[in-house]
């Protein structure tokens, strides 16, 4: 769910991929971005 939502945010141009990579990453402590 959170990935469908990283996924939306970068089709519509809210965030670029590497910021919501990054986002994921360090807010979520996700190894690796969605």
């Amino acid at each position: 769910m959170i990935g469908n939502l990283g996924c939306e945010m970068a089709n519509i141009q809210l965030a670029s991929p590497e910021d919501i990579d990054l986002a994921m990453r360090l807010g979520l402590n996700y190894p690796m971005g969605p």
